[in-house]
Formats: structure tokens, sequence, C-alpha cells
């Protein structure tokens, strides 16, 4: 029987797949009782191998070798008496045949080459004779020689045998008791009509002679045959083909030269590879049958065996030292498989068989149960089970001494909401069970969340169960760490209480729950965080106090691995070095915290380090600033309109450097000149005129003390009075006279009239003054009286002109005036927007 590709316990029954799927390859048995893969191909016409792989009938398992020198498949390959196997010939790339040969040696795990046969050969048959020699010949006589090439692994080299005294092809090869080799069978080389007839003829390789002789007759012509020796030294030619697949045998006699028939077999058959069994019986396989025929050799008896999973063809045989017989490769269509079984001697004598091949099971689950017929021993497998069946028992499985084998599958129940069949290999054969829905259970129940996350100190939760209104269910498992609360079944809609127990390692825990509905599971799981910080992380430093002036102090954090910190500081300091160059890391680590200078007062304050659930607190203290108490004066200032010049006294230790920053531009420093120094100092100013509106600004002095500010404000010359609307597009006829508005933009020594108007940011403004009596002058002033146009002679000649996007909305203020001064007279005014 042929057992699935799984390994067991009992490796003599199940085996691995071969690392890569072959057919036309070869399996030749190694003295340690392993068997040695070599060459093939994965599909007609595609690649072929140079790899080899071996198995291991102890293990069950193959595992790659060293590969050919050349690629081959249809090669011949043989164990030579010292142990080494000889490859030869074949079809190697591009579908050429080789007459190359190469040796493969256990001791070392290697190939070399040796001598190369006198003619390429593919379909090639090898033989091992008495003397240690190998015969070599083609299957295929047509195109490969008229004679075969003998190797002597003494020498190296392959020498000729005399010709053929028939050319024909498929034959049978087989090497008699007394050394002589006998070809028998195939079909002759000379057609008849469109057909080559079969052959009855045989013929005799002398080794003494290195000639041909022709023997028998058979009394029928038969090819594709697997001639074996029997122990009385007969030949057995069994089935093969004529024009149909023959079930007759015939013996052959060397004593008589004759042949005689023999048993038949219970039907027709083509053999494509013969293992000989330690008894004396005889295992055939044939190409496209899933039965093998097994010959006993103490009655003369045939009967079939087996069946193989797959009727496949191409495969290899190879008898294992146990005396079972190991199946491998070979395709069912075009493609290889890596498929590999063994036969096992218990199952000889009797096709397993099936009572009762289609099952059915209930719809809320169930049982069902198969009878097997085989021999008495005869381990077989159930494979390729649909994943809602389940085999009781496990693989492989044993028919009992006496009556057939019982093997019993069980169902859960079918929650698919329709019914459902399942097919799959038993004994290798096919066998089928069906289930309706069920009508409690029409879906399986649903556990939400699927996944709950725990927090490390456990609690209480509940878990949704969605479930047919009629359709029962109960707690079936929960993790260690997990108990239910209340209830533990139900049916229809419900929910699981469940208490979680804290988790006390620092690792997280996982488990799983399960419901179960009329043997369906329901699988949900929970997680858990550990405690990351059995220990609070703490940090220890060299010096914990920082000198005014600032700096850095070095020091450690000391927590578990596992443990996540993170320090938090004050404003004034930062952590400028760890293992992650920041505040936060795990574990142990040093670490740095560096401080600012301080200006103001001494300062003392808690610092942490923290890590989930877990934290320290640390204490950092900075020295006040010796420059605290400096001052400058005043610090605030009104200046008049028309300008002034004073000065701003700093007082300060000597060991104090500041910068006064932030002048406005209209303040000038004059002496010493700079805004930076150190210690006591004056600092003269002056301030000019102010012609626009009233300003301010704000000063500061910084540095080693504490920033101080200094306001400075100046009143305005402006006047703001004394203005008249003026609307776009209407024109002003204005006369310019002593006794007009007060001074503006242009001094006291300037008469002025003013004009106001409401702008819109964006918009382009137009203002033109032409006069024949002066030249004229125009200013534009903004909402807070800044000048932000002017003109003199941009409107020609004496006459000005502004053109001026407006930056904002709100009042400006247009100034009519002179270019020279106490210019009077009258003028035009025009103002569009």
């Amino acid at each position: 029987m042929l057992a699935c590709a799984t390994l067991s316990a009992q490796a003599q029954v199940s085996t691995g797949t071969m690392t890569v799927p072959r057919k036309l390859h070869q399996t030749s048995p190694l003295q340690d009782g392993r068997i040695l893969v070599t060459g093939g191909t994965p599909l007609p016409g595609s690649t072929v191998y140079a790899s080899t792989e071996i198995f291991d009938p102890v293990t069950g398992q193959f595992t790659p070798a060293a590969p050919m020198l050349t690629a081959r498949q249809e090669h011949g390959a043989v164990t030579m008496q010292d142990g080494r196997i000889l490859v030869a010939g074949g079809v190697s790339l591009n579908n050429a045949m080789t007459n190359s040969a190469e040796i493969f040696d256990p001791a070392t795990g290697s190939w070399s080459a040796t001598g190369n046969m006198n003619t390429q050969r593919y379909r090639t048959i090898a033989r091992l004779l008495p003397d240690g020699r190998v015969m070599v010949m083609g299957k295929d006589s047509y195109s490969t020689g008229s004679f075969a090439d003998i190797f002597d692994p003494a020498t190296g080299t392959f020498t000729k045998t005399g010709n053929y005294v028939d050319n024909s092809g498929w034959h049978g090869l087989i090497v008699l008791a007394d050394g002589r080799v006998m070809k028998v069978g195939g079909q002759a080389s000379t057609a008849t009509g469109p057909y080559y007839p079969y052959s009855t003829r045989a013929e005799i390789w002398d080794p003494a002679t290195n000639q041909w002789t022709a023997t028998g007759p058979m009394a029928v012509g038969r090819s594709g045959i697997q001639p074996i020796l029997l122990a009385d030294g007969k030949v057995l030619v069994a089935g093969g083909r004529n024009t149909m697949t023959l079930n007759s045998t015939e013996i052959y006699d060397p004593a008589t030269a004759t042949f005689s028939a023999g048993p038949n077999m219970p039907t027709g058959f083509e053999p494509q590879a013969a293992a000989m069994l330690p008894n004396g019986d005889a295992l055939y396989l044939a190409g496209f049958q899933r039965q093998l025929m097994h010959y006993r050799a103490a009655d003369a008896r045939w009967s079939l065996t087996g069946a193989q999973r797959t009727n496949a063809v191409d495969s290899a045989l190879s008898r294992l030292p146990d005396g079972n017989v190991l199946i491998s490769g070979g395709s069912t269509l075009n493609d290889a498989t890596n498929y590999a079984a063994v036969w096992d001697q218990a199952c000889a004598g009797q096709v397993a068989g099936i009572v009762g091949s289609t099952q059915t099971v209930g719809s809320d689950g169930g049982a069902v149960n198969f009878t097997v017929t085989a021999s008495p021993g005869c381990r077989f497998e159930a494979a390729n089970l649909p994943a809602w069946l389940t085999l009781a028992g496990s693989n492989p499985l044993q028919t009992p001494a006496s009556g057939p084998a019982t093997v019993t599958f069980t169902a859960a129940a079918n929650q698919t909401g329709a019914a459902r069949n399942g097919s799959f290999l038993l004994a290798n054969e096919t066998v089928t069970v069906m289930q309706a829905a069920s009508a409690n259970c029409t879906s399986t129940p649903t556990v939400s969340p699927a996944i709950s996350t725990l927090t490390r100190s456990g609690g209480t939760g509940y878990l949704n169960v969605t479930a047919s209104a009629g359709c029962p269910w109960t707690v079936s498992a929960m993790p260690s760490f997990v108990t239910v609360k209340g209830a533990s079944s139900g049916t229809g809609n419900g929910y699981i209480t469940y208490s979680a127990a804290a988790n006390p390692d620092t690792a997280a825990r996982s488990g799983s729950g399960q419901i179960t509905s009329l043997g369906q599971a329901t699988v949900f799981s929970f997680t858990q965080d550990g405690v990351p910080c059995p220990t609070a992380p703490t940090v220890t430093l060299n010096s914990s106090n920082f000198p005014a002036a600032g700096g850095t102090v070095s020091g450690s954090v000391n927590a578990p691995a596992t443990c996540n910190w993170n320090i938090s500081l004050p404003s004034w300091a930062a952590v400028t070095a760890s293992n992650s160059g920041n505040a936060s890391g795990s574990g142990n680590s040093p670490i740095a915290i560096t401080a600012a200078a301080n200006t103001g007062a001494a300062r003392n304050i808690s610092a942490a380090v923290s890590g989930p659930g877990a934290s320290s607190s640390f204490t950092l203290s900075q020295e006040g600033s010796p420059c605290l108490n400096w001052t400058i004066s005043p610090t605030s200032l009104a200046i008049p309109a028309a300008g002034t010049s004073s000065s701003f006294t700093v007082t300060a230790p000597g060991s104090c450097t500041w910068n006064l920053s932030g002048l406005p531009s209209w303040l000038t420093l004059t002496s010493p000149g700079t805004s930076s120094g150190s210690g006591n100092a004056t600092l003269g100013f002056t301030v000019a005129a102010n012609t626009g509106a009233a300003r301010s600004a704000t000063a500061t002095m910084s540095g080693s003390g504490p920033a101080l500010s200094v306001n400075l404000s100046q009143a305005s010359t402006q006047v703001t009075s004394c203005s008249t609307p003026i609307t776009s597009g209407s024109p002003v006829s204005g006369l310019l006279k002593s006794n007009g508005c007060p001074a503006g933009a242009r001094g006291s020594s300037y008469y002025v009239d003013r004009y106001t108007f409401s702008g819109t940011a964006g918009k382009v403004v137009t203002i033109a003054m032409s006069s024949s009596s002066f030249d004229t002058y125009l200013y534009l002033r903004d909402q807070a009286g800044n000048v932000v146009k002017s003109d003199d002679d941009g409107g020609g000649g004496t006459n000005s002109r502004i053109s001026f996007s407006l930056p904002s909305t709100g009042t400006y203020t247009i100034e009519a005036t002179s270019y020279g001064s106490n210019a009077t007279g009258a003028y035009n005014l025009t103002f569009t927007q």
C-alpha cells in the first residue's frame, strides 16, 4: 500500500517528498541502505536535471546530494560491487543523447568522470554482471547502436560486445545465473507496413566469447517487459504489449534454451519497473495503473496489490533494506511530481478496498465509519481530509490480523448554512462524507472582541457572543489568567463576563479561549502587558547643584531592562547625553544634564524620571546670579518733541556683562558709542526733534543679570488740527498763506494746508498740486501721522504729484506746502482714489 507523503514514527510506511519533481530519473541503492536519486526532468522538453538527492529510509526524508557532472534523463544507473554507482548515457540538455559516463563515490559524496561509451545511448539499461563489470545498452537499439557496451571498473573503460542478432527496441534484459545476459522481445527493427512487429526473439550474450547468439523464441511477441530471474535460475517474462496489453507470461529455461507458458496475471499489465523482494517474490509497476502486480514465487501465483495514490508514469522503483519498496516521482499527465511513497510487504496479495465509499454524518455533528478491506497487517492512510473532518486515531492505520479495519471520522455541526460534501483518500481510494446544514446553528457563533487587550493590573470585562436563536454554546477553554464570572454557556446571543488577574511578570502574556457549539469551536484571545518597571527607575548624579554660569553634570539612570523611562526637567535644564541621545530610554543608561546660565535668584526644583506605573524624583539646584541686583536708570524717559541729549546710568558689579538692545533708530548713543559693556557705565545719547507722530520704544538690558526694561517715548511736533476733508474727483483751489495751519513735515519755516480722506487698503491714490506763484511740495501721512510718501517736482516743472497704493484702511492726511520757505499764493489740488 502506498502511504501519504508525511513522515510518521513508522518511517517504513510513510515518506517525505523529493526535493524537486522528477520523472525519467533513476534510483540506485547505496550499501548503507539509502537510495540515490539521479537526474530526470520536471517536464518533457524542459529542464534536464544534473541534481541528485538521497532518500534515508530511517528518517523517511530526501536530502540534496552533489550534482552530476552532466545533466541526464532516461540514463542508466547501477550500483557496482564496490558500492560506487555508475551512471551512463541518457538525454542531456537540448534533447541531445550522450555517450558520457560518471561515477558517484559514497565515501566522498562526489562525482568523477570515467571513460565514454562507444556510442550515444538513451532509454539506457544498465545491468551488473557477476564478475563486477557492467553491461549498458539502449532500450531503443534502432538509434543507439547494434552492440552493447561493457564497462570495466578496474580500467574505467567501455568495450563493445559483438553485434546483436536482432536490433530491436523496447526489449527486456536479464542477467542469467551463470553470468550470461539475455535480451528478449521488444519490437523488430524492420517495419511491416507502418508498424514494427512485436518480436518473439531472444538472444544471449556470452562473456566468454563476447558474442550474441539466438535462443528461444517466445510463443508470443511482446515489448515493454521486465524479465526477472527466479530462484531456480529460470527467467520469468510477464505481460507487456502486443496489439494489446498482455496478461500471459512465459518462463525461459537456460538449460533447454526454450520458453514455456507461465501462470497468467489477473489482468493485462505492461511493467515499467520491477523489484525483487527478499523472499524471491517480485513487484511490478506499470505506467498509468494505480495497482501494482505482485508475483508470489512460492506458488507461482499473481495478485494485484496497492493501490497507488496516483496512476503515474515514468516513476522509479527501488527495494529498501527491510524489503519494502520505494516508489518515487513520475507524472500523471506531463508535469512531474515530487511525491514519493513506500509499498509495504504486508499489503501484498490483496488490493485494498472500501465498503461504502459514501457516508452521511448528522447536521449537528457526529461520527461516520468506513470499512477497509486489505491484507492482514497492511498499513494505509487517510489523506487530504477536508478541514471539517477529523480522523479518530492517527496515520498510518492498519488492518487487524483478521477481518477488515473500521476507520472512524468525526465532524462538528455544519454551521455554514449550506450542505457540504468532502472527498478524500482512504487507503488511496476516494471516499466522500456528506453533511446537511445544521438547523439549530445556521452559522458559527462569533465572539467579539476577537482579541481583548488587558491592562497589566487585570480587571473585569465581557465578551459578546453572537449566535443563531437556537444555537447552544459553552465556554470550553480560557487562558490560566482569565476566569469566567457567572454563566459559561448559553443559547443564541449572549455575553461572557470574565475576570483577569494582574500580570506579575515583566513580560507580556497572551492566551486563547474558545466556545464550542455542537462540536464547532470559535477561538478568541487575550493579551496582557507585563510590568515593564517592577521597580521605579532612579537617577543618580555626581552633583545636583549647578553654578550660576551653568554647566553639565553626569550620572546614570538605573532601571530594569524592560522599563521605558522619560526624564522631566525644568525649562532651564536639559538631558544632553544618554544611550538614546535624549531624555527617554530603557534600562540602565549613562546621562548628562546641562543647565543654562542663571541670571536670576538661586533656584531649587524637584525633577522626575518615570516609567509605566512607576516613577521617582531627584533634586536640581542652581546658584543665583551675582548680577541679580544690577540697575539701569532711568527706566522710563519722556523725551520732548524738540529732542534732547541725556544719558543712561548702569550700576553693576565689574564681573557682570550687559548689553542694551532694542534702542530705536531715532536715539543715537554718543558716549561711549556702544551698547555693550561690563560693570558700571554711563551711556550718553541724543534724540532729534520728532517731525512725525508721537513715538515710543522699549529697550532691554540683558546679560549676566536679569533683563531690565527701559521705556522711551517722544512727543510729536505734528499738528493734526486745521484739516479739511477732500473728495475723490473734486478739485480744490487753495491759498497758501502765513496764517494757515501750523507747521508740518516740511518744518516751521513753511506754510501748510491739510486735507483728509478715508482710504481703503490696496487702493491707489493720485494727488497732484500745481501753482504759478511758488514751487509746490506734497506730503502724505497715514493714520498714525507717519509720512508714507512725499514729492517735490513729480508733476512736472515746479508741480508736485504723488501716486501711492494705500497699505491699510483708515484716515490719511495730505499736507500741501512749498519747496521754498515762507512761500504764499494760490494753488490747485486734485485727488482721486
